[in-house]
């Protein structure tokens, strides 16, 4: 029978482990990390599960000895208390699972039983020194990432994993869900965060100057370039290059940077010799790249190299028991900024907040509760202070079914498989600009507002699909009113 060793504090634990896995397993109990340590120095332990927040030694500090004098055994921890560096640093270190108590028993089960057939092939196959884990430089900074959903716990625990090693890393999310600052924070806790970090928007600079922007260039190689320059993968070497909106690279570049990913080199504009760089790549995108290599606008043999670990974002709207935490610190945040507090955020405030699909994700939530707190009287912000849909009392236009999205998705697939003969875009967008003119009864000012773009751009659109400027809302039956 194999032994697991509970490290908790609080008796209610240790009696709902011994209900629970009582019959299966013999179990150890202690309640320190010391108590755990050295019942673990006495090989009574097959797997232990430990809570970080222990009195004198903490849980992290634990798992770290027991990285280094045990490498082979199985660590879960719990905490009460869900932060985004405990879950970091404890995946970091090499932790086998991560738990916010109280503990989903089935999960929890499952995890040990996984753990314990993993330690056994590890000890068949592998050495002890494979596994130990080096504490890196920058890891005690702090990281600004918000949320402790389940979805978001999982963003943590990928971090973790990846941070140490040298992995390329594809991060994918819709725009404003954060990509970035996971980004950051892999570079950050891994053996590069004191190194340099470059980022580049590869959708934001043109295709002629982004090459000699990643790549480098000599001198005389184009018109202007009078002296040899860097690029950014020779400014970053020992370092983390963040391509963000991998997507949007030239096709014509993405051979070049895929040269980099397998062979370690580079060769400047208007060079012949190589320069070989050692820099670990982390790519960002809002694009779906699969179907993009199937349309052609993107190598398969560069998106496979890109793909070797995928942290896929999740929607703000897929994790709403995050927005009252969100709020809390944006609202700390814009306080210290702005220099004004806010003393009471109404109860139907909040609900419509979670409610709320923001589709712009978190960045959308930001720039709607700065907005807020900056037009808001006397600390109290209400629902017309967020002016998310127009003037107040006006419907809620973003407030969806749940069932919109699919539904939506399934309109788009059914596009995809019988394209209209004009293309996808330009019918979904002249029926798009039609139905919103239709429903502000041809109000452009109204129209151009909520679809996001200026009212000159709406104009324009509406001469290149020769929409009419009479167009009128209409019934079901289609005639108008």
């Amino acid at each position: 029978m194999k032994t697991i060793l509970i490290v908790d504090d609080e008796q209610n634990i240790h009696f709902a482990f011994q209900r629970v896995l009582g019959d299966q397993y013999r179990l150890e109990k202690a309640t320190t990390a010391e108590d755990g340590l050295v019942i673990i120095e006495d090989g009574r332990a097959d797997l232990v599960i430990m809570d970080i927040s222990l009195p004198g030694m903490s849980g992290l500090d634990a798992l770290q000895r027991v990285r280094d004098e045990h490498p082979l055994l199985p660590v879960i921890v719990m905490t009460a208390f869900t932060t985004t560096r405990h879950t970091i640093e404890a995946m970091k270190l090499g932790a086998y699972e991560y738990f916010t108590k109280p503990p989903e028993m089935d999960k929890m089960r499952e995890s040990i039983e996984q753990a314990l057939d993993d330690a056994e092939q590890r000890q068949e196959t592998s050495s002890a020194s494979s596994y130990s884990v080096p504490a890196s430089d920058g890891a005690d900074e702090p990281v600004n990432m918000i949320g402790s959903s389940p979805a978001m716990q999982e963003v943590y625990k990928m971090i973790g994993r990846v941070a140490e090693t040298d992995v390329t890393v594809l991060i994918t999310g819709e725009s404003g869900t954060g990509k970035d600052l996971v980004a950051r924070a892999i570079w950050k806790y891994g053996p590069r965060g004191s190194r340099h970090m470059a980022p580049i928007n590869c959708a934001a600079i043109p295709e002629n100057l982004l090459e000699s922007e990643l790549f480098g260039h000599e001198r005389g190689s184009f018109t202007g370039a009078d002296r040899a320059r860097i690029g950014r993968f020779e400014e970053c070497d020992g370092g983390t290059i963040f391509l963000d909106e991998i997507g949007d690279m030239p096709i014509g570049l993405q051979a070049k940077l895929l040269r980099v990913l397998q062979d370690g080199e580079i060769t400047r504009v208007g060079g012949s010799g190589t320069i070989r760089v050692d820099v670990r790549t982390i790519a960002v995108t809002n694009k779906h790249l699969q179907s993009a290599v199937e349309r052609g606008q993107f190598r398969e043999d560069l998106y496979y190299r890109l793909n070797v670990v995928t942290i896929p974002m999740p929607p703000l709207r897929d994790r709403r028991g995050d927005v009252a935490e969100l709020v809390n610190y944006f609202f700390g945040r814009f306080s210290r900024e702005l220099g004004k507090t806010v003393d009471i955020i109404g109860d139907d405030v909040l609900e419509f907040l979670e409610a709320y699909a923001w589709p712009g994700n978190v960045r959308e939530l930001e720039n709607t509760l700065r907005r807020a707190m900056l037009l808001s009287r006397g600390g109290t912000i209400t629902r017309a202070d967020l002016h998310l849909h127009g003037e107040a009392g006006e419907p809620p236009a973003a407030v969806r079914p749940a069932d919109t999205e699919s539904m939506l998705m399934q309109g788009f697939d059914a596009f995809l498989e019988t394209p209209p003969d004009e293309g996808v875009m330009t019918h979904v967008e002249r029926l798009l600009l039609t139905r919103a003119l239709e429903h502000f009864q041809g109000n452009q000012k109204r129209a151009a507002e909520v679809l996001g773009i200026a009212r000159n751009t709406l104009r324009s659109k509406m001469e290149r699909y020769q929409i009419s400027k009479d167009v009128r809302i209409r019934r079901p039956d289609g005639e108008l009113p």
